[in-house]
């Protein structure tokens, strides 16, 4: 990836974002990190990589993986792979037998700072999903909340 595919001026960016997408993006590369020490014992024949934007795609397929297992599901509404198939593209990816997808890496990016909470996993140790919410019925669970409060 380029500076040229990238349409977003960082310093526009909230520093909170930034500052999420920086922790996220340590996150993964400590979990590629060690995707690579057991792929290594496993396919001795994978390293080194021949393709380093892999190792990007490893990270994001990985950061899926770790969504799935948590079950969340909402990047196959916007059309990336389930993260076996991600896995297997990224694998592909470093041996050089497949083009490198930028847009699954932006994507999951993108996705990470829109449907997570930027703090809670320094904060909380856990990923919190945000959600879009059903105005009404979030007034009337918070009216019924203040009301059991009261009545008490």
């Amino acid at each position: 990836m380029t500076e040229d595919e990238i349409d977003v001026e960082i310093e526009k960016l909230p520093n909170d974002m930034v500052d999420a997408l920086k922790a996220r993006g340590a996150r993964a590369a400590y979990a590629t990190i060690v995707a690579l020490s057991v792929l290594e014992i496993q396919f001795p024949d994978l390293l080194p990589v021949k393709n380093a934007d892999g190792l990007l795609q490893l990270g994001a397929a990985l950061q899926l993986s770790a969504w799935e297992r948590m079950g969340f599901g909402f990047h196959r509404e916007v059309g990336l792979p389930d993260a076996p198939t991600a896995i297997e593209r990224a694998l592909a990816v470093m041996a050089g037998d497949r083009e490198a997808s930028p847009e699954l890496v932006n994507l999951v990016a993108s996705l990470s700072v829109e449907r997570f909470s930027w703090h809670a996993h320094e904060e909380l140790g856990a990923e919190i999903a945000i959600d879009d919410v059903d105005q009404k019925a979030l007034l009337l669970h918070f009216a019924d909340f203040v009301w059991q409060q009261i009545t008490r």
